[in-house]
């Protein structure tokens, strides 16, 4: 996401202040938007107010008459990058889960100011292009782009002549800031770009996550801030790959919205739009893979994320095509286990049921059965080797507690699936329940009731509050199955409207419980 541009504190200064200036409002602005950052990891509502604060004095920062264009400009930056990240920490943290329905924000003031809607954010970001068109730096472009991304992740069934809209607009920031990575690197594969200041740098930059602004590092005192921003302007071959990566995240959600239209057209798209859509994104993706085929240092980076994000791609154009074999034979092309590749793998597969013949669906649903189970095998592992002491990553046991219950959920998503054929196959004169429904059912239960429990450990006294937040989320998404799979009513009637539009199949329970 980029860092917070602070002030440039290299001009003339006074200790005499006649009035408020627009710098003194800047500075005070940053500084609050770093006393928010010492709380993020364990207070959401010390962080938002804090942001919040910071927010409102850039705002009035904004309003001095004195202002500079270029504070000005990276004030609106800042702010933009703030209101995103807001977005993708809290409102929308792993692209689908708003933590913040579990905070009492009674506490923070101008929540209305900092809590906007992607659109609204967009709105913000596409003004400061407008207004800044000489001032405007890469990363306002790619973070820019992250909003449409998200926006295209998040909002559920849009209307063709805005995913037409903001298809077009994406293509264009990508080519935009591409090319501005192409030139700023045109000379790095040169010998003298081998220099340890040059590696140093780039290992710098690998680990930051540009969309949450994680993992940013600040530069060492034998590092000039100056002389990175004249070399690199902050371009790296990780943020190239970065890019990248997010151009075929973006490609992937609208096949994945193209894919939604066909199996269920009552979407508010057109065919017409639906055949510029294929043939504008088809013409992009070929764009993209010929930047991707121009990388000269993939030797020296670890490209494994950006090539997964390519093989998502072909994934769902194997699942389109509905045929299992073939399905099969892309899953058979990969031998590794890694779990990010097997999750990658359970994507295609749930994608792939609405195009698969009906009486293909129970083995489609079992090969989804076992490859879950492989995640869930190598998370209780992973989960098991952190809590021992094997494994030093403490930090991460949230994280994987997380991955291993939403992927049991899953599995008891499948399961209730598997039960829906099998009830279906049923002839209407045999009533009975048969036994493989009851075990179905069983697992169900089980699966669910495992993830409620491993959910509800507390992991450490160094568990960041927003994945405790996000343990709350899976444990509750677990309960909710299991009260309506048992006929129990331990939940509200927006809960099951939510469960129900996603996951149809337990429709089943509320049919034979009418």
């Amino acid at each position: 996401m980029g860092k917070l541009k602070a002030k440039n504190k290299n001009g003339p200064s006074s200790n005499v202040r006649t009035s408020i200036t627009q710098d003194d409002l800047y500075e005070e602005a940053v500084k609050l938007e770093e006393q928010a950052e010492r709380w993020i990891l364990s207070d959401v509502v010390k962080t938002l107010r804090f942001y919040s604060k910071a927010y409102e004095t850039y705002e009035q920062a904004l309003k001095v008459d004195s202002g500079s264009i270029s504070d000005s400009y990276n004030i609106y930056y800042n702010e933009t990058r703030l209101l995103l990240k807001i977005f993708t920490e809290y409102t929308g943290a792993n692209g689908y889960i708003n933590v913040l329905k579990y905070v009492n924000l009674s506490g923070v003031p101008g929540l209305n100011e900092i809590l906007l809607p992607l659109s609204a954010i967009i709105q913000k970001f596409e003004f400061v292009v407008s207004e800044f068109p000489d001032h405007c730096s890469w990363d306002l472009y790619f973070n820019l782009m992250t909003c449409y991304l998200t926006y295209a992740e998040y909002v559920d069934s849009p209307a063709g002549s805005e995913l037409v809209s903001i298809s077009t607009r994406f293509i264009e920031l990508s080519h935009q800031v591409l090319r501005m990575h192409s030139e700023a690197l045109a000379d790095w594969s040169s010998p003298e770009n081998n220099s340890p200041t040059a590696k140093e740098i780039q290992k710098q930059n690998t680990d930051v996550d540009l969309r949450t602004g994680a993992g940013i590092r600040h530069n060492t005192p034998s590092q000039s801030e100056t002389e990175l921003l004249v070399m690199f302007d902050g371009i790296t071959p990780q943020t190239f790959i970065d890019t990248l990566v997010t151009t075929y995240k973006f490609i992937y959600a609208i096949t994945e919205i193209l894919m939604d239209f066909k199996s269920d057209p009552v979407q508010d798209i057109n065919e017409a739009q639906v055949n510029y859509l294929e043939d504008l994104i088809a013409k992009f993706l070929n764009q993209t893979d010929d930047a991707f085929g121009s990388l000269s240092f993939t030797d020296t980076l670890d490209v494994s994320e950006l090539q997964l994000a390519r093989r998502a791609i072909n994934g769902l154009q194997v699942a389109a095509t509905g045929q299992l074999e073939t399905i099969k034979e892309f899953l058979n092309q990969s031998t590794t286990t890694e779990m990010e590749v097997l999750l990658s793998s359970v994507d295609l597969l749930q994608a792939a049921y609405p195009f698969v013949p009906k009486m293909q669906q129970w083995e489609l649903c079992c090969l989804l059965n076992t490859t879950l189970k492989s995640c869930q095998d190598m998370l209780s592992t992973e989960s098991n080797s952190i809590k021992s002491g094997k494994s030093k990553q403490m930090d991460q046991l949230s994280v994987t507690v997380f991955r291993l219950c939403d992927v049991m959920v899953s599995r008891a998503d499948n399961e209730i699936r598997r039960m829906q054929i099998e009830q279906a196959s049923t002839t209407e004169k045999s009533m009975e329940i048969s036994d493989k429904t009851e075990i179905l059912h069983k697992n169900a239960k089980v699966l669910l009731e495992g993830a409620m429990e491993i959910a509800k450990q507390p992991c450490g006294l160094r568990e960041y509050v927003i994945d405790k937040l996000k343990r709350n989320y899976i444990f509750l998404q677990a309960k909710l199955r299991a009260c309506v799979i048992s006929g129990d009513n331990g939940y509200d009637s927006d809960e099951l409207h939510d469960l129900l539009s996603s996951y149809p199949q337990y429709c089943i329970f509320q049919t034979s419980s009418a």
